[in-house]
């Protein structure tokens, strides 16, 4: 389980792992392949892993109105389907026989995502799932038509949390988010722990700090820390590179996640605190606000990337309002 389990602590040992994944899964190409199950190729870092050449991805699934438990695919372009996440190297992507996405996972302590196959080769046991993506807040060819649809998201992100219950996910990063609407309400819990009774005050817990990446890259060191406040943290820091960006038409987000990111442990808002004080802001909105078309692609510090920087972004999301105005406007016959 070693040689399956992530440990970089900088770049450098970041790509090697990635390459130490890909030759894990790859050692056992021949086995998932007599099983049905053809594994994604890793080429490079900036790309990820990319689909096999055999077997096609699967039109049926493509075309089907609801391919549950499948994943609904908006694209059979290979280069469009590539899995970024390779170091979470306990997962793989693969192509079914009949050219499904699936991902195949070696730790089976799974109680959300359908499984669709188990699979056992000596000592370990696969779990084969639906492919899923990461959040399609981090996307980029993925759009949203005005700042309410953002905020939307958010909303349903904060009230995921199960603080309530004394339980703390400890490992918020873009690969560990999922929104499934179809098919109703649902939570993933792959990475959670229970820190205490019901009564537990969760202002007060101090448990060690676990090393994840997410942690890492905000500058969390290892040491005690309250696993709920690092839960609130880590998701603002996620989203807040594709939120904040609406600054413009919205002022007060800034505030906002200036303060769930970068504000003291000692003024931290808890998970309910985070949700309602975001509703408070959405309701003092107009109209106008809530309407406004997002121009922004991604937040940075004292930077933000605009969608007309890039063109094929651009038209792409020319085409998705185009799209959106022919379904909703009513249609006028001659």
């Amino acid at each position: 389980m070693d040689a399956w389990t992530p440990k970089a602590k900088d770049a450098s040992e970041y790509v090697q792992e990635c390459h130490d994944a890909s030759a894990n899964w790859h050692s056992l190409s021949s086995f998932f392949a007599s099983q049905g199950y053809y594994l994604y190729n890793f080429t490079s870092i900036r790309q990820g892993a990319m689909p096999p050449e055999y077997p096609p991805p699967s039109v049926l699934v493509q075309s089907a109105s609801d391919p549950y438990p499948y994943a609904r695919l908006i694209t059979t372009k290979n280069d469009e389907l590539a899995f970024p996440f390779i170091q979470c190297m306990r997962v793989w992507p693969a192509r079914d026989t009949n050219g499904r996405e699936v991902i195949l996972r070696q730790d089976p302590r799974n109680h959300t995502v359908p499984i669709l196959d188990w699979l056992t080769h000596n000592d370990f046991v696969f779990a084969v799932m639906p492919r899923w993506d990461i959040i399609a807040l981090a996307r980029p060819e993925i759009f949203f038509r005005n700042v309410s649809e953002l905020l939307d998201v958010v909303q349903n992100l904060l009230r995921e949390f199960l603080h309530e219950k004394r339980v703390a996910h400890r490992d918020i990063y873009e690969q560990n988010m999922v929104m499934n609407v179809p098919r109703g309400h649902r939570r993933l819990l792959l990475g959670s722990q229970g820190t205490g009774e019901k009564d537990t005050d969760i202002r007060t817990v101090s448990i060690p700090r676990i090393n994840t990446v997410q942690h890492r890259s905000m500058g969390l060191n290892d040491g005690p820390c309250n696993p709920f406040i690092d839960d609130v943290r880590s998701l603002a820091h996620t989203i807040e590179r594709s939120i904040r960006h609406v600054e413009d038409a919205v002022p007060e987000i800034g505030a906002y996640f200036e303060k769930l990111v970068r504000g003291e442990d000692k003024s931290m808002l808890t998970a309910s605190e985070a949700l309602a004080d975001l509703r408070g802001l959405r309701s003092r909105l107009s109209s106008s606000q809530l309407d406004h078309a997002p121009t922004g692609q991604f937040w940075y510090p004292h930077r933000i990337t605009f969608l007309q920087d890039y063109k094929e972004r651009w038209l792409a999301l020319t085409r998705f309002k185009e799209g959106k105005a022919a379904i909703t406007e009513p249609q006028t016959s001659s």
